[in-house]
């Protein structure tokens, strides 16, 4: 029973707190949508969005390879 009752307030907490976090996502998400409405900045080397979204995300797959090999 007592376990019952923990788990019932831990989603009564989680239920509650939901709202809230939708408005955050939605906040962020408008954010996100007004940066990638801007104009790309200059870059010293050329870069154009495109080339440093693919840079990150090879990045990304090498960070997680590496972490596969260890």
């Amino acid at each position: 029973v007592e376990d019952m009752l923990k788990r019932s307030f831990a989603e009564w907490r989680a239920q509650r707190s939901q709202p809230k976090a939708l408005e955050e996502l939605k906040s962020t998400e408008a954010q996100l949508a007004r940066v990638r409405r801007r104009a790309w900045p200059s870059c010293a080397l050329g870069c154009s969005r495109e080339e440093v979204d693919e840079y990150y995300e090879v990045s990304t797959r090498i960070d997680a390879l590496n972490a596969m090999l260890q």
